[in-house]
C-alpha cells in the first residue's frame, strides 16, 4: 500500500513539473510584450500622441471601463505635462 502511493505522488510530482514548462515559456512572453507595451505608450506620452495611444490600446484589446480611464488619465497627465515643459 505505501509502495502505491509513493509511485502516486512521484507521478504527481512529474506531472507537476512538465506543467510548469509549458507554461514558463508563455510567461516569459507575456511578460516581453508588457515590457514591449509599457516602452511604446511611454514613448507615445513623449511624443504627445493620443491618436497613437488610442490605436496602441485598441491593439491591446483594452476593454471598458479601463479604455476610457486610461483615456481620461493620459489626457490628465498631458495636460500637465506640457504646462510644466515636459519636466516632472
Amino acid at each position: 500500500m505505501k509502495r502505491a502511493n509513493e509511485k502516486s505522488e512521484i507521478g504527481d510530482v512529474i506531472a507537476e513539473q512538465r506543467n510548469r514548462g509549458r507554461k514558463h515559456p508563455s510567461d516569459t512572453e507575456t511578460d516581453r510584450e508588457r515590457k514591449r507595451f509599457r516602452n511604446d505608450i511611454a514613448k507615445l506620452f513623449e511624443a504627445g500622441d493620443e491618436r497613437g495611444f488610442i490605436l496602441a490600446l485598441q491593439r491591446a484589446r483594452i476593454p471598458e471601463p479601463q479604455f476610457s480611464n486610461a483615456l481620461r488619465v493620459w489626457r490628465e497627465l498631458q495636460a500637465t505635462h506640457s504646462q510644466t515643459g515636459g519636466r516632472p
